[in-house]
């Protein structure tokens, strides 16, 4: 059911794909369509994927190479909603894409709680009906990240077999199994490791690590900071995702959003 509900999210969304202007984000959430929610969560400031590739020819897989770089172009393809036939050369490919969220930005939350919203035609519901599922997702939206910084983490492949596998590690994991695995890193700071981990969940929105925000008494993050970097050596399957937030286009509101 879980993977059913996540295919049909993607269906849905997947269907609005054209990316947003980054003024959109100044509007109130609530006045955000269903093409503009897909953005934010597939395609800003705050969600970098990265897509891992091999052609499966008669004597086997090429091995996985990065297709589609964390910093790709807005125009380039996303890894979600892959094709079972996709090829280069009349061979399959094999394509699996790890999107990666700053989840601890409100801005990402009012994302997920939007998407709520357009999935339960909250638009159209009566007033007490809306202010029901307000306070359902009021803990979503005020979530305490004052000390801490949370990354999620989602997978998708054009395979049945690698997103068995790697849910299967992802829900196994531990903070001290990612101890050496998952970092965050900044020029100024070098690598931060995982301090907690929250295993996919029914939510749908993927596995969560979470670092600290203090390092040593300084942010882990400041405007004068180049660029956020996400590292992680998934447990099992040993992929490496390596994908980079650019510091500048991280602000909104006024504020540094991470």
């Amino acid at each position: 059911m879980r993977a059913f509900m996540k295919f049909a999210f993607l269906v849905f969304f997947l269907s609005f794909s054209i990316a947003a202007d980054d003024k959109t984000w100044e509007k109130q959430f609530s006045e955000w369509n269903a093409r503009q929610v897909s953005s934010l969560l597939e395609d800003s400031p705050w969600c970098r994927t990265m897509t891992l590739g091999n052609v499966l020819q008669e004597s086997g897989a090429i091995p996985d190479r990065v297709v589609v770089p964390s910093n790709r172009n807005r125009n380039e393809p996303r890894g979600h909603g892959l094709d079972q036939q996709t090829g280069i050369t009349g061979e399959k490919e094999i394509l699996h894409a790890y999107s990666v969220r700053l989840f601890s930005a409100p801005v990402v939350r009012q994302g997920y709680a939007r998407m709520r919203q357009l999935q339960n035609g909250y638009d159209k519901l009566p007033a007490e009906q809306q202010r029901a599922w307000d306070d359902r997702l009021a803990r979503l939206l005020n979530l305490d990240v004052s000390n801490r910084v949370v990354v999620s983490l989602d997978f998708a492949s054009n395979t049945r077999e690698m997103p068995i596998e790697v849910n299967r590690q992802l829900a196994t994991a531990t903070a001290a199994s990612l101890k050496q695995r998952a970092y965050l890193i900044t020029a100024r700071l070098g690598r931060i490791e995982v301090t907690d981990y929250v295993p996919p969940s029914g939510d749908g929105m993927g596995a969560k690590f979470v670092f600290p925000r203090l390092v040593s008494g300084q942010p882990l993050l400041t405007a004068a900071d180049k660029e956020l970097v996400f590292e992680l050596m998934v447990p099992g399957v040993e992929h490496k995702v390596f994908v980079t937030w650019n510091t500048a286009r991280l602000m909104h509101a006024g504020s540094l959003e991470y």
